[in-house]
């Protein structure tokens, strides 16, 4: 989920994170806590991933956990809302 999120390619992940293809096709074949895999190799891809923004959500129980979290969204800076109704007529005719 948080490599699909960056939008990288396994290639890019085991560029970026020091761990190879083979073991991060591995991990993601598997719900969970993948067998044969060390807590180093582990500790590297979350190390990554949070170098880049994403947020781990530990389990507690609560509805919003676990998982990942992007902090940033990096395809698309989000613009303050413009109090003025100038320009309404743009807006709706890129709606349709």
């Amino acid at each position: 989920m948080a490599r699909s999120a960056q939008r990288w390619s396994v290639e890019d992940l085991a560029e970026r994170s020091g761990v190879s293809e083979k073991t991060i096709r591995r991990v993601e074949k598997v719900y969970g806590i993948p067998p044969n895999v060390t807590i180093d190799t582990l500790l590297k891809l979350q190390a990554c991933f949070e170098a880049h923004g994403m947020t781990f959500i530990p389990e507690d129980g609560s509805p919003e956990g676990p998982g990942v979290r992007f902090g940033s969204y990096p395809g698309r800076k989000i613009q303050p809302a413009d109090v003025s109704l100038q320009g309404t007529e743009q807006c709706q005719s890129d709606l349709g």
